[in-house]
């Protein structure tokens, strides 16, 4: 079990929590406060955890605690939304602050949430039980460290924002890499999200050379352009900011926000969402991140910004792993999670009959929305041996599963369509690499008859043969 912040601005959303001294009590009267929340982050699961921060001018501070009650599904606008049930509220002027919160968990790391769905440490949600408690005398579970992630306690966090700085972690590019893996463990989102962290970066340099930072967190990283930042990535979302007006094409979707940066006199507005969402729509919008980059890094005068407080924290490390890690996939295509099995590889010899509908079926295998359009009908478990990464390592790797494609080459005809319900089923990565293990590939239920029989053999032999 996780837990997850989810952040309320009323100056924005003045329907949520109206009556809020009616809402309190129905809380206190065992009545919890159903509600859907727009949530980027596509982690959530039923189950876990869910604090509400209030943000703005007043107030400000974390104030409701609940469940989440719904994995996160697009709603008829577009945007994605996860169901909450929220059973304890504080009062007006008792919420608890981000700096009572730090203090009272003595964390170290930099911790500063930019959209709702992003996941708190463990340090942090006891110390907020704490506070609940000690503080205000209200009831409410003390979750333990084993329950809302242990995995999270022994990893490497990487270098941090603040005073104390190691500038040697700041830049190894292997610390960087722990650190990313650790909130991006999809290959595919990762390379997205690096190959956007480089072009921005690349810009910035030309535009600013000396006014550019990029700074690496436990759970995000950002890249700041003098004060302004331009570019935040954390647990497959990002937050990408344009010059160009809200509402207008390209950004009349559901995932684009209005912004409001003094030092960018145009209109402008940030993409918040889905990696794989920002993907499908990145070359529409890319030249607009550029114009804005162009902005705050350039004086009225029209010479480049200087300096930057993100320097002393600039993490080159990160940098240095980013471009190592694209120089992988020279393509740019998409990336299958954890590996890609050899055979299915591009041939170094001339293509046979087949061999391009091979390559195409292989390109399905990788497709998001195929992949999606699968997994949501079959769910992420194995159909061949029934492993799920949620069950063996956890809820923050909830998901992570291959998808394969079952239909027979012979079948496919030139002008062929890919349904990813009839045509393509989830495996895990092991079993994804013993089908494709010869040409052509097993079929699940060959699989399964051999794992079967392996198992029958195994309890024979723990039976002493009976």
């Amino acid at each position: 079990m996780n837990a997850y912040l989810f952040l309320w601005n009323p100056a924005r959303d003045d329907q949520s929590f109206h009556d809020y001294d009616q809402v309190q009590s129905d809380a206190h009267a065992g009545k919890p406060y159903l509600t859907g929340w727009i949530c980027p982050s596509t982690k959530p699961r039923p189950g876990d955890l869910a604090f509400v921060q209030r943000t703005g001018k007043e107030n400000n501070g974390i104030f409701a605690r609940g469940i989440v009650t719904s994995n996160p599904l697009k709603n008829d606008e577009g945007r994605r939304v996860v169901q909450l049930k929220l059973e304890s509220f504080l009062p007006l002027n008792s919420e608890i602050k981000r700096e009572a919160l730090l203090a009272q968990s003595q964390y170290q790391y930099a911790w500063g949430p930019q959209a709702s769905g992003t996941i708190i440490p463990p340090d942090l949600v006891n110390a907020i039980t704490e506070l609940w408690q000690v503080n205000h005398n209200l009831p409410i579970n003390n979750p333990t460290r084993t329950q809302i992630g242990a995995s999270t306690l022994t990893e490497d966090r990487g270098p941090f924002a603040g005073r104390n700085i190691d500038a040697t972690l700041l830049a190894d590019s292997s610390v960087a890499e722990k650190t990313i893996t650790g909130f991006l463990g999809d290959p595919s989102e990762r390379l997205i999200a690096l190959t956007q962290l480089i072009e921005s970066a690349d810009h910035a340099n030309a535009v600013a050379p000396n006014a550019w930072g990029v700074t690496l967190h436990r759970n995000l990283f950002r890249l700041n352009v003098g004060r302004v930042e331009v570019l935040v990535v954390g647990e497959g979302t990002i937050r990408l900011n344009c010059v160009g007006r809200l509402g207008e094409p390209p950004f009349n979707g559901a995932e684009f926000e209005s912004s409001n940066y003094r030092s960018v006199p145009d209109p402008q507005c940030t993409f918040v969402g889905p990696l794989a969402e920002f993907n499908a729509i990145k070359e529409s919008i890319q030249r607009f991140h550029q114009k804005f980059i162009d902005r705050v890094g350039t004086k009225k005068s029209g010479s480049p910004v200087s300096g930057t407080p993100y320097r002393r924290s600039h993490a080159e490390g990160l940098l240095s792993y980013a471009r190592n890690f694209i120089a992988l996939f020279p393509s740019g295509g998409n990336v299958e999670e954890y590996w890609t099995a050899a055979d299915e590889s591009l041939p170094d010899t001339p293509l046979f009959e087949g061999a391009r509908l091979q390559i195409q079926i292989n390109a399905y295998e990788r497709n998001t929305a195929a992949r999606d359009r699968c997994i949501q009908h079959y769910g992420t478990a194995c159909m061949i041996c029934g492993f799920t990464s949620e069950g063996t390592y956890g809820g923050q790797f909830a998901g992570l599963i291959h998808v394969h494609h079952i239909r027979p080459i012979s079948e496919i005809g030139e002008q062929y369509v890919i349904d990813p319900i009839q045509d393509l089923r989830p495996v895990c990565p092991n079993c994804h690499a013993v089908l494709h293990s010869r040409t052509p590939p097993y079929c699940l239920e060959e699989i399964a008859e051999i794992l079967s029989a392996i198992s029958l053999t195994e309890t024979k032999d723990k039976n002493g043969g009976k």
